[in-house]
């Protein structure tokens, strides 16, 4: 819609040749918007699993702490308390301290993102005291 004096818009906020420029800013950003979005819930999935590391520890521990075999015991602990696989667990007993290591590699779960967030290595270690179990 343009008068016949001098081919000016009729709406004076807008200029020639702009009727694509909106989508075009569009395609340009928004690769960058999806990809800023993709490494967020990477992130908030790493949190996850370094949480879950913890709670397996936190269970290895316990287990250990109250166990008369607490190298077995504490595996299995772990084992039971997350769904991460493969978890290593090293316990460590020094006098009447248990101290439980867990480590998971953690592996990209998003596309594309795995050239910003290689694997990554959880772990987690609780120390409790020892609780003898009565013979």
């Amino acid at each position: 819609m343009f008068s016949t004096e001098l081919m000016r818009p009729i709406h004076p906020h807008r200029k020639f040749n702009e009727s694509g420029q909106a989508t075009v800013e569009l395609a340009v950003v928004l690769p960058f918007i999806v990809l800023l979005a993709a490494a967020l819930i990477q992130c908030g999935l790493i949190v996850a699993d370094q949480l879950t590391v913890w709670n397996a520890a936190r269970s290895a521990a316990r287990a250990a702490a109250i166990s008369s075999d607490p190298q077995f015991d504490s595996q299995q602990a772990a084992l039971k308390a997350v769904t991460l696989r493969p978890l290593q667990v090293t316990l460590a007993v020094i006098d009447e301290v248990v101290s439980a290591r867990v480590v998971y590699i953690d592996h990209t779960d998003l596309p594309f993102i795995g050239l910003l967030f290689p694997n990554i290595s959880l772990e987690a270690t609780v120390t409790m005291p020892r609780e003898i179990p009565a013979p």
